[in-house]
């Protein structure tokens, strides 16, 4: 393996190694408790389970419900104990704010993880936007980060004590025997910490801000109070499916499966912590069927129904008048210290809730489709399918239940689009929404699942303003990638169906009375074939009949025309001239008095140096941009930009990556005299006594000329392809806009030449292609750019661009960002045949003055995605430049 591999290697360990550790573990987790355990379940039958589960009476299930959602609503304590400790301040929140963001927050961290820097980070955005100071949400998160698990940690210390009796479990794993009582020390310490003893490391407590020990433990109370109202919150569920165990035992079986659960680091420690309760309760001789239906019962009213209104919350509130992105609340992050933050590697985990209400709607639309999904894969409640069987018929039955698939699987697919702000996706959503709703209660009579459905309309429906944007940019891989999603999505929902609909051979198979609705195997495949083929008939026809625009379009006669007016009023920039090559387009501000000339590749709009014309207008120019890019749904980059406008660049919410530098000769200070510059001196005489001579051919071009410049452009590229976008190519009607510089033997034969690039600024002369043939000698470099130094200060010009020299090192250095390492890999690797380490040593002959420029992407987006784009889109294969271009009409503005 060369050493560039082993670098880009290193590089992605870097970046994806912890993210790809956080996924492994919880899988091995799971894989090590089921293998452990899987003796424990045999004899276990889903269909059983959700048998039990629809047996249950409507009031003991309302109870649950109710129990569920006090459980949660008593860790709103920690936002009321945080709140009483900021009275002197002046600077509280309101009751009712504050408890529908403690509620949004809690419902979402039990989801996400129980680390809580999720709940957090919400609670930091509504905190914010009650004018909450920065500080004081800082002193929040790092007392919620550190007392979550005061309250686990000490049941940990009950159950090893035997207060909450477990049993010989613990004696069966012992790797859960270590994970607990590790856990139990963590009280202790966390009560130490706070209380002011002097510690080695108080000076970094202290940096996270005071914290009082009275504040400190009433945040313990509530975290003791969170995991005990959970424990008994599953005592309620194991009570109802009718297992007798005591209130210890079962509380110490939730602490031990809890402990698992975090120690696994899964969100909400899923897998982990269902496998081991499963366990527990199995070796405490409760059969698995009903130790299955109180899991599902636990996992649904104490985290999924909450989570749901905490959904319904979360898109009613942020609604369009007045958000907060998180992106700024990440500009906050970006100012502070704190090193334990990165343990859990935040704000990172937080991204996907950039704006919360349409996180919200996307997740409710996304769980409509499974709620779907899910009701069709399970067999309808008994005395519903009775009444119903009296208004409709068994055809019109399942029919219904066909249509309630295909919709659920469309809810999924269309969530995409939701999350993406598409008008025509919302426009879908609804009317699927809507006939979810009522096949639904053609289906089974399933009144709860149409309700909720149709508040999920509701809601789309109010947050309408929301959906501005006219078209997502896809790829054919994204396509695929949703096709075999949808075809995984449908194939989980045969074989859930399997598992739930008994097979003849069980006792509820046998029951006449129960058989009638059940699903049979050939029915389920029906259903999930028909169901994968609907979905992908109407995406088609929908992709189908959508708007045909595209964001790139190239420039016509009426575009170059207004950019030489421009030009004439405002100067250009050192790639100005590149935009004659007609590869990219022109986005012309609303007063026509700023062009910002851009590429695109995949989902990237790539703006190709500084906007050209009036400073005063720029910053209306840009904002108009971002508004066209998102209106596309396409990501907005700044390539090769100078530093005179990175405030600017930053208040539109930019980040910057230094691609290198570009030098300037100044043309009255060069000069070949003194021992530096013997070797150009060397040089120049060799040639000059040798014959060679600069021809200066000014267009038209004649066609012996351009095949003699063609041949040698050739030979110079060898196996090598064209690039393009930031450089030019061999393209005879481009070059005819400027001179060219040949290089001629004695003989009069060309063996290099150069194109002029003029500047626009009246000051600055510069070169695109530089070519030689390679019998040319090493010095035809030297000589050339000497020769060209020569005539462009008899033209008045004052300065000679050399041009770009990327930086070698960029991403080298072990104390460069991860991601800058992997992106700076990806850009020499994708151009190799740059050479970037000789470029700026080669250049540095000629003493210029170096200008940095960088490149300035979105924040939320991957720098090594933005850089392979822009790698793919120079690299590019370029062929013949359609005559066309500078005639063809479609140049778009806003």
């Amino acid at each position: 393996m060369n050493a560039h591999k082993k670098e880009g290697l290193r590089a992605l360990a870097a970046l994806y190694g912890p993210k790809a550790l956080k996924v492994a573990l919880p899988i091995l987790a799971v894989t090590v408790v089921y293998f452990q355990g899987r003796s424990e379940f045999e004899g276990l039958h889903p269909s059983a389970a959700m048998m039990l589960v629809s047996r249950v009476p409507a009031w003991q299930l309302a109870a649950l419900v109710l129990l569920g959602m006090v459980a949660v609503l008593a860790m709103a304590g920690y936002d009321a104990i945080f709140r009483m400790g900021q009275r002197s301040t002046g600077t509280q929140m309101n009751w009712k704010p504050l408890l529908r963001a403690s509620w949004i927050a809690n419902t979402t961290n039990n989801v996400m993880g129980f680390g809580g820097f999720t709940g957090a980070g919400i609670r930091m955005l509504y905190y914010k936007r009650s004018g909450i100071p920065l500080g004081q949400q800082l002193q929040l998160l790092f007392l919620l980060s550190m007392s979550s698990l005061v309250g686990l940690s000490f049941l940990c210390t009950l159950s090893i004590t035997g207060l909450l009796p477990v049993g010989s479990l613990m004696n069966e794993y012992p790797w859960l025997t270590a994970g607990v009582w590790l856990l139990s020390f963590y009280w202790p310490v966390y009560l130490i910490l706070f209380s002011g003893m002097p510690l080695p490391f108080g000076g970094w407590l202290r940096k996270q801000g005071t914290i009082s020990f009275r504040l400190a433990a009433g945040a313990g109370l509530v975290s003791l109070a969170e995991w005990l109202l959970a424990g008994v919150t599953f005592y309620a569920s194991v009570s109802i499916v009718g297992l007798e165990l005591s209130l210890p035992v079962v509380l110490g079986l939730f602490v031990l499966s809890a402990a698992a659960g975090i120690l696994s680091l899964a969100p909400g420690g899923a897998g982990t912590l269902d496998l081991v309760l499963m366990v527990a309760l199995s070796v405490n001789g409760a059969h698995p069927d009903h130790a299955l239906a109180a899991l599902l019962l636990f996992r649904v009213c104490y985290y999924a129904i909450p989570w749901i209104f905490g959904l319904f919350l979360a898109a009613r509130d942020w609604m369009p008048r007045g958000e907060v992105l998180l992106g700024r609340t990440q500009d906050l992050w970006s100012k502070t210290n704190l090193g334990w933050q990165r343990v859990w590697m935040w704000p990172g985990q937080l991204a996907m809730l950039g704006d919360i209400g349409i996180w919200a709607l996307s997740s409710l639309v996304l769980f409509s489709g499974l709620v779907l999904l899910v009701s069709a894969a399970t067999p309808g409640i008994l005395d519903r399918m009775l009444l119903l069987h009296h208004w409709v018929t068994p055809l019109t039955m399942k029919f219904s239940h066909q249509i309630t698939v295909i919709m659920g699987l469309l809810l999924i697919t269309l969530s995409r689009g939701i999350w993406h702000k598409l008008r025509r996706a919302y426009t879908l959503t609804l009317v699927m929404l809507g006939i979810g709703a009522f096949f639904s209660i053609l289906k089974g009579l399933d009144v709860e699942e149409a309700l909720f459905l149709s508040a999920v309309a509701l809601l789309l429906y109010i947050s309408r303003s929301r959906f501005y944007r006219r078209r997502w940019s896809y790829s054919r891989w994204s396509v695929v990638y949703w096709i075999l999603l949808t075809a995984c999505v449908a194939g989980a929902f045969y074989l859930l169906g399997d598992l739930l609909n008994p097979t003849p051979g069980h006792w509820l198979g046998r029951h006449k009375w129960a058989a009638a609705f059940f699903l049979k195997d050939r029915e389920l495949l029906r259903s999930a074939v028909v169901g994968f083929a609907g979905t992908w008939v109407i995406l088609t026809f929908w992709i189908w009949l959508s708007p045909k625009g595209t964001p790139h379009s190239p420039p016509n006669q009426e575009d170059y025309e207004r950019l030489s007016e421009l030009l004439a009023r405002y100067p250009g920039n050192p790639l100005t001239h590149l935009l004659y090559l007609g590869d990219k387009s022109f986005f012309w501000s609303h007063a026509g008095d700023v062009l910002i000339p851009y590429g695109r590749y995949r989902n990237s709009l790539i703006v190709l140096g500084d906007p050209i014309g009036n400073p005063y207008g720029l910053k209306e120019a840009l904002r108009e941009f971002r508004t066209f890019a998102d209106q596309w749904a396409m990501n907005p980059v700044l390539y090769q930009i100078s530093a005179r406008y990175l405030t600017l660049y930053h208040e539109f919410g930019y980040r910057f990556f230094k691609l290198g530098e570009e030098g300037f000769v100044s043309l009255q200070e060069f000069t070949l005299t003194g021992r530096s510059k013997a070797d150009l001196r060397a040089v120049r005489n060799r040639y000059e006594r040798e014959g060679y001579v600069l021809d200066m051919v000014e267009p038209p071009f004649t066609e012996s000329l351009k095949e003699s410049l063609r041949s040698i452009s050739e030979q110079w590229l060898g196996e090598r392809r064209e690039k393009g976008f930031s450089l030019g190519w061999f393209e005879p009607d481009y070059m005819e806009r400027a001179p060219v510089a040949v290089i001629r033997t004695a003989e009069g034969n060309a063996v290099a030449f150069a194109t002029i690039m003029p500047g626009y600024d009246g000051s600055t002369a510069s070169v695109d292609l530089v070519r030689f043939q390679p019998d040319a000698g090493n010095g035809i470099m030297d000589y050339l750019y000497m020769k060209l130094f020569e005539w462009a200060k008899g033209q008045g010009f004052t300065r000679f661009n050399l041009g770009m020299a990327p930086l070698s090192s960029v991403g080298e250095f072990p104390y460069a960002f991860r991601e800058e390492r992997l992106a700076g890999w990806v850009f020499r690797n994708v151009n190799a045949w740059y050479r970037f380490k000789g470029i700026r040593k080669y250049k540095e002959k000629f003493e210029p003055v170096w200008e940095t420029r960088y490149l300035a992407y979105p924040q939320g987006s991957s720098l090594v995605t933005v850089m392979l784009n822009i790698s793919l889109l120079i690299g590019r294969v370029r062929g013949k430049r359609r005559k066309a271009t500078l005639t063809r009409s479609g140049g778009r503005s806003i």
